[in-house]
């Protein structure tokens, strides 16, 4: 495994969806878990969502655009690219991987070219100083119709062979690893055919169902 792509274990990832304080711009950075001015924390991965075929929603349109939201003349720099120099740097510092998740629950991507959707998200961890990138694949009717395997095993090996040092996972939700359920096998079958590509999975143990994983059992 390529340097750049070295795993800390034991994984502590945490997800950053939206802000609540917007100044002063160590508020956000704050919000963001920068370690020097979040509440201390042991999280060593953090991934702002969400990326999307549209660009970047929520928390990723703030590392896309700090300046708009921190303004031009913040401790952290005058430009985009410096203020997300010195983000990054805290981050790194702190022994934290910072990565954007693309997807999540509202949008369904595997009707889409796979290969030009893969493109497009690696060139966006590329253009803006990312440690990697998070799949928070949730296309449920495509798992349940075939489809989602595919479109999965695609989308990651174009992915990895675009971003061969970065950090890559997954966050699948549980039952996608019950392959008797899907008919070509859920993640399972994922795991076998790119495992390899992806660094670790993030498993959606909640929000399952009343009954499913709402015990240790």
């Amino acid at each position: 495994m390529p340097a750049g792509r070295k795993v800390s274990y034991p994984v502590r990832f945490a997800y950053v969806n939206s802000i609540t304080a917007w100044w002063p711009a160590t508020a956000i950075a704050a919000a963001l878990g920068v370690p020097g001015y979040a509440k201390a924390h042991t999280y060593n991965y953090i991934a702002l969502a969400f990326w999307s075929d549209i660009g970047p929603l929520d928390v990723a349109h703030v590392w896309q655009n700090p300046t708009y939201f921190m303004g031009t003349d913040s401790i952290f720099g005058k430009t985009d690219s410096a203020i997300r120099a010195a983000l990054k740097k805290a981050y790194n510092n702190g022994g934290v991987k910072i990565l954007v998740s693309a997807f999540g629950a509202t949008e369904m991507p595997t009707g889409k070219d796979p290969i030009a959707l893969a493109t497009k998200l690696a060139k966006f961890v590329t253009d803006y100083d990312l440690d990697g990138c998070d799949i928070d694949y949730e296309d449920n009717e495509a798992m349940e119709a075939g489809k989602g395997e595919d479109w999965l095993i695609s989308f990651t090996t174009k992915l990895r062979s675009l971003l061969p040092n970065k950090i890559i996972t997954h966050a699948p939700q549980g039952p996608y690893f019950k392959n008797d359920y899907y008919p070509k096998g859920g993640y399972v079958t994922v795991h076998q055919k790119v495992g390899s590509m992806i660094d670790f999975y993030n498993v959606q143990f909640y929000n399952q169902g009343n009954t499913q994983y709402n015990s240790y059992e």
